[in-house]
């Protein structure tokens, strides 16, 4: 059975290019950072990436507000779920997005994850930056925002499958 592989980031990269102008903006590419850390769970699954302790130092040492997660393929979130609750214990205040196929897909089953406060539904760019912008300016209503969920409005969401 092969080892799993790494990938770039390109989904990530694209909203941290729309974010950064107007924001401060860091990437944490934890698989690829991380490759060397390989961790077999069981005869058929690994996991590789930088380990929860890392991201959440770094997220510390960078005083983030809020943090976009990219979550590639369903084959990642438990990872993703297991490794980056770290996030609210860093700062209670964070803000976490999830967004990417698996999120796209299961955006209700993601909402139930403690940490994770919304969900972008779709492709990311426009959608991360206006929820960005309006956490920025401290708006509670993102009604205008299209295309996502969230865990703070009791699940309600601007598209209907988002909470199917």
């Amino acid at each position: 059975m092969g080892k799993p592989n790494v990938f770039p980031p390109i989904a990530l990269a694209s909203v941290a290019a729309v974010l950064e102008k107007h924001h401060a903006v860091n990437i944490i590419d934890a698989p690829t950072e991380g490759w060397e850390n390989l961790l077999e769970l069981d005869e058929t699954k690994y996991r590789v990436g930088l380990s929860a302790q890392t991201i959440a130092q770094r997220v510390t040492d960078w005083k983030t507000d809020v943090v976009v997660l990219e979550i590639p393929f369903s084959g990642w979130s438990k990872t993703a779920f297991e490794s980056h609750p770290s996030f609210k214990d860093v700062n209670k205040g964070i803000t976490v997005v999830l967004f990417g196929l698996h999120p796209s897909s299961r955006p209700a089953d993601c909402l139930q994850i403690p940490y994770v406060d919304f969900v972008v539904i779709g492709e990311p760019e426009n959608t991360v930056s206006e929820l960005v912008e309006a956490l920025d300016k401290k708006k509670t209503d993102f009604s205008d925002i299209t295309d996502w969920g969230s865990s703070k409005t009791a699940n309600q969401s601007s598209t209907p499958n988002a909470n199917s």
